[in-house]
């Protein structure tokens, strides 16, 4: 899907989507990463939202992000709460919701210069 023009002075921004993969800045991401509008993150080590821990949502936190957007998968997927009972600040917003709904609202709050950054997750299937 083609996502409409951004015209914020964002580092990153998504130009499209499809169900296994996103394209910022023209390059195509087919493995789960971290976007903010002013980083990019590649080497998210997820590859579904049962392999989310301290330490992977650490990374998100380290951005200092007011909105944080999880992309769970092809799917919505509940994490579990325990991990951001004592790990998220008060102030930080925090939203679960599908990868590809992840993207598009990450476009929106972008455009609209807030403060957020999105984990999406590219789930791997191994067979």
């Amino acid at each position: 899907m083609q996502i409409c023009e951004d015209t914020t002075n964002a580092t990153y921004s998504i130009v499209s989507y499809t169900s296994n993969s996103v394209m910022i800045n023209h390059q195509v991401y087919t493995r789960s990463l971290i976007v903010a509008p002013h980083h990019l993150i590649l080497d998210w080590p997820l590859f579904s939202i049962n392999e989310l821990s301290l330490s992977t949502l650490q990374s998100l936190l380290d951005l200092n992000p007011e909105i944080i957007l999880l992309g769970t998968g092809q799917t919505f997927k509940m994490p579990n709460p325990a991990l951001w009972l004592n790990a998220l600040p008060s102030k930080i917003g925090i939203e679960y919701m599908s990868t590809s709904s992840a993207i598009r609202t990450y476009a929106a709050l972008s455009a609209e210069g807030r403060n957020v950054v999105a984990g999406l997750i590219f789930e791997i299937n191994e067979s």
